[in-house]
């Protein structure tokens, strides 16, 4: 039954009230329109909302009453013109490099190029001197 039937017939009408429930069908259009109204009426209101919202604290909880001082940058004048750039063919090859230096220094005996008066030696060699003798060199400390 449509919702246009209950409007000429009321005996149908009083039916549907004393059985305590609703025989009408809904009324999918108006059921649209305020469905639709609702969804423009949150967009205008959620919009116009935000706006003053915004302006509430731009204006009143920032205060931007200061003047910003702008500071010139300027490059430092000992710069080179072209600066060096390193391409993945150098890169590698000083990595090589560094690599084989710190093989050569961890794995082979000789005088040590940093600290005077000492001696360079393996690295596994001095582990098994400190493993044999202790961090102490066999002395104990009182």
């Amino acid at each position: 039954m449509s919702h246009d039937e209950y409007q000429v017939d009321h005996e149908k009408l009083d039916q549907s009230v004393k059985a305590r429930y609703e025989l009408r069908d809904a009324n999918f259009g108006s059921v649209g329109r305020w469905i639709n109204g609702f969804f423009w009426f949150t967009m205008i209101v959620g919009i116009v909302g935000a706006y003053l919202l915004m302006m509430f604290i731009f204006n009143v909880l920032v205060k931007t009453d200061q003047k910003f001082a702008t500071i010139p940058v300027t490059a430092p004048k000992n710069l080179p013109k072209a600066a060096p750039l390193q391409n993945n063919v150098t890169a590698t090859k000083d990595m090589t490099d560094l690599r084989k230096a710190e093989q050569e220094m961890t794995h082979t005996y000789g005088d040590s190029k940093t600290v005077k008066g000492s001696i360079q030696i393996p690295v596994d060699r001095a582990m098994e001197i400190v493993a044999k003798k202790g961090i102490n060199g066999g002395q104990t400390t009182p």
